[in-house]
């Protein structure tokens, strides 16, 4: 959890970076692939994760502060979707976070935890996972 928020921190300083130059730029230089790289490597060291996160959050604030105005309608390239305003990226953020540290579900839904990420994020149907009731709730739009 750690190493990933750390690496969606440091996305986002890269696409804002971008979008202050007037250069459109990809989240991850090397796609999913190179995603999931970068956080199994911080993963794999638990203090360096804690710094990275720690620090790409500071520049990731400070580089929220000093943007004008027309940098947060330049586009961005998220992660497998089309170019989108910079600004877009404020909501983005707080969705990672929330959906890493936010509060838990109203209806308890079980099943493997990939899965349940990969629902909860709008990328799975939720095939596997199970509730009370039987259905999953409905979960708000992501974009």
């Amino acid at each position: 959890m750690v190493a990933h928020l750390a690496g969606n921190a440091r996305s986002h300083i890269r696409m804002l970076d971008g979008a202050a130059r007037g250069v459109v730029t990809d989240q991850y230089p090397d796609g999913a692939g190179g995603r999931e790289a970068e956080i199994a490597e911080l993963a794999a060291d638990p203090a360096s994760a804690v710094s990275a996160l720690h620090d790409s959050c500071g520049e990731l604030e400070q580089l929220w502060r000093s943007l004008g105005g027309v940098a947060w309608t330049c586009p961005v390239r998220p992660l497998d979707a089309d170019p989108v305003p910079a600004g877009v990226l404020a909501w983005a953020r707080w969705r990672e976070v929330c959906v890493f540290v936010g509060p838990q579900p109203r209806t308890p839904v079980a099943g493997e935890l990939d899965e349940l990420v990969l629902w909860v994020l709008g990328r799975s149907a939720g095939t596997g996972l199970r509730t009370s009731s039987g259905a999953l709730p409905d979960l708000p739009e992501w974009r």
